[in-house]
């Protein structure tokens, strides 16, 4: 296995508290002091199921907070408001055009206006 994925999976193991890692030194025959490969111990599996058991009731707990929070904004969504934002609205007469649709517009050339009669 490569280097990347052993330690990708060790960190899995100690995240889940299945393992602890410790850096060790050695000595060279030259006296100097190098990093050492890593003391790996076994954690008792009571620990982990019980830093589980505490992992999920924080993902219930927020997703049960999440839930009330949704439902809380979803019934002040369906209450409507007790007064208007604004009043009523007044009729005013609106500048459309009349009936035949072409008040007020004019051919630009003789050419077209004989297009548009031709087309009835």
């Amino acid at each position: 296995m490569s280097q990347n994925t052993v330690r990708k999976y060790v960190l899995s193991l100690e995240d889940n508290a299945l393992i602890a890692t410790e850096p060790t030194t050695v000595f060279t025959k030259s006296g100097m002091k190098r990093n050492g490969s890593l003391l790996y111990t076994i954690r008792p599996i009571q620990e982990a199921l019980d830093l589980f058991y505490a992992r999920q009731m924080v993902r219930v707990e927020t997703g049960a907070a999440k839930q009330r929070v949704a439902e809380k904004l979803s019934k002040l969504a369906r209450v409507s408001p007790r007064e208007p934002l604004s009043g009523p609205l007044e009729r005013t007469a609106s500048p459309s055009p009349t009936e035949d649709g072409l008040d007020g517009i004019e051919a630009v050339s003789g050419e077209e206006s004989r297009t548009k009669e031709k087309a009835g």
